[in-house]
């Protein structure tokens, strides 16, 4: 992961290029879909659309082929939910970043692999739930993306 070339005042600027464009994205869906705020499963479904490397290890860890089949998870997801609580806590987006950036080092930026790992340790959060929807166990998905993360060179 790139060094950051100057101590950053903020946790957002700790996040990667690839994430602070998720948030874009998934801001934009959001805006699509009459919502106001990101929640994980936005975030989610925009970093499965991302066609980088770090997206294929996302489908292959939920044992998906395209980012159209987390998408469908993710409209049933938002329909099923009330606006305002599609993530539990409401914070969820917030405590990802904090938490994921005090977990990488200070003097590197928060890898993706870190990133949406941290989102499932929010078991009522909406990518945890989406997850549920595949039959999986979120702690385990983000078990296996941490170790992704690890082997990386």
């Amino acid at each position: 992961m790139p060094e950051i070339e100057s101590q950053p005042r903020y946790p957002m600027e700790r996040l990667d290029a690839n994430i602070r464009q998720w948030f874009l994205d998934a801001q934009n869906d959001a805006n699509r879909r009459g919502g106001q705020y990101l929640t994980t499963g936005l975030i989610l479904t925009a970093a499965a659309r991302s066609k980088t490397v770090f997206a294929e290890r996302l489908l292959a860890t939920l044992g998906l082929r395209s980012s159209a089949q987390l998408e469908e998870i993710f409209d049933a997801e938002w329909a099923s939910s009330r606006p305002f609580f599609h993530d539990e806590p409401v914070t969820a987006v917030k405590e990802s970043i904090l938490r994921s950036a005090d977990e990488e080092e200070a003097s590197r930026l928060v890898n993706p692999e870190v990133f949406v790992a941290t989102m499932f340790e929010f078991p009522t959060g909406m990518a945890s739930k989406m997850v549920k929807r595949l039959g999986l166990d979120p702690s385990d998905v983000s078990r296996r993306l941490r170790t992704s993360s690890t082997s990386d060179p």
